[in-house]
């Protein structure tokens, strides 16, 4: 570091040349997602060098990025394999640690086809780890309304949740919360393609999780017990983090914003300003009231599922889904209380129906939100529409 900074012996093109030339193929060794099993030397090799050197490198290239500036799509690159290879988990937690890191020290920097490469070697991370490409956003509904807490240290829980030897759940879930982190910090200087494709990859691994617990549900498929315990988690986490970055950037909608969208072929708000936050804010509306119906219709299926349309383990599977489901549920019904007094009168009519029904259920928590909902917004809704 010392010699790069100004005023160093390499703080020169030669300086490029050495980081590139000799510090990153420190690196050739490292595991990679298409590799073997680490052997027990490899293994000892990463935890005694290849981490350290990892979080050395991030820093080393932050501190001097404006001189390693060349080199910033090749250390993406670096982190993005080491972040998607299953072979060693404390590795891929550095890996996404650094990779954020990087990014807030020297995203506003980037040129748009660097952000573009960054959220390239994300989805390709999310490809691998689903094992299918997901490339299309959700559906479009077909009647005008869709089927289909968080800022907590997710690293740290990551961490928690994936001890040595972990395999591609804890990825998945360490994919999910980097993402998530990104776009949370980092979405006023990225393209809404970029944004869009990273949310796709988010709804994409929700989707895979739920139709395993489906098949099982349905009686299709019997998978083991902990790839179910796994599926069932996957796709909470994946509700969880993609109910609350869609909740964020819709936070970022102000009133006329809509009006104020730009038209077909004309050219997009400079990245950054105004214009650009309100557009992200707008095109996350209608996923993220997509998604909201989709998961209050799908958690009345399985309560009436769990409560009589179901058997044996079906109704025990219902039960637990039903259970672990219902703080995601909480946190989209205290979105819903948020939402600015245009946004709630014009989503009510497709929500009240739900919203009648959750009534029923047996949940504390969700009865608690719904009297908040019902008494501050439907109700003096209702009145001012009748009056």
């Amino acid at each position: 570091d010392v010699e790069l900074a100004p005023g160093g012996a390499l703080h020169s093109p030669l300086g490029v040349r050495a980081f590139g030339e000799l510090v990153l193929p420190i690196f050739a060794a490292a595991p990679s997602e298409s590799g073997p099993p680490l052997t027990a030397h490899q293994a000892a090799w990463v935890d005694e060098t290849g981490v350290p050197a990892l979080s050395a490198l991030e820093r080393s290239f932050c501190a001097q990025h404006g001189l390693l500036a060349p080199l910033c799509e090749d250390v993406i690159a670096l982190l993005a394999r080491c972040l998607q290879q299953p072979h060693h988990a404390t590795l891929s937690q550095v890996a996404a640690e650094s990779l954020l890191q990087l990014v807030r020290e020297t995203g506003a920097t980037f040129s748009q086809e660097t952000w573009a490469r960054v959220c390239a070697e994300l989805k390709s991370c999310f490809d691998a780890s689903a094992g299918e490409a997901y490339d299309g956003a959700p559906p479009p509904p077909a009647d005008g309304v869709a089927a289909s807490p968080l800022l907590r240290e997710v690293s740290a829980k990551v961490e928690a949740e994936a001890p040595e030897g972990s395999g591609p759940h804890e990825l998945q879930v360490l994919l999910l919360s980097t993402v998530y982190q990104l776009l949370q910090s980092m979405y006023p200087s990225m393209k809404l393609a970029d944004v869009e494709g990273l949310l796709n990859c988010m709804h994409a691994m929700y989707d895979k999780a739920s139709r395993t617990l489906q098949a099982a549900l349905d009686g299709e498929a019997a998978p083991p017990p902990a790839e179910l315990g796994e599926a069932v988690h996957l796709r909470l986490e994946a509700m969880s983090y993609y109910l609350q970055v869609l909740f964020s950037l819709h936070d970022k909608l102000e009133p006329a914003a809509q009006a104020g969208t730009p038209k077909r072929g004309a050219p997009p708000p400079p990245l950054g300003s105004a214009g650009h936050v309100q557009l992200i804010a707008a095109a996350a509306e209608y996923r993220l009231v997509s998604f909201c119906l989709h998961v209050l219709r799908d958690y009345l299926r399985l309560r009436e599922r769990s409560v009589g349309g179901a058997d044996g383990a079906a109704r025990e599977l219902c039960a637990t889904a039903l259970a672990e489901m219902t703080p995601n549920v909480v946190t989209l019904l205290q979105g819903l209380l948020a939402f600015s007094g245009p946004q709630f009168g014009k989503h009510l009519p497709a929500f009240y129906p739900l919203l009648a029904d959750l009534i029923h259920c047996e949940s504390p928590q969700i009865a608690a939100v719904l009297r908040e909902l019902f008494a501050q917004r439907v109700a003096p809704h209702l009145q001012a529409e009748a009056s």
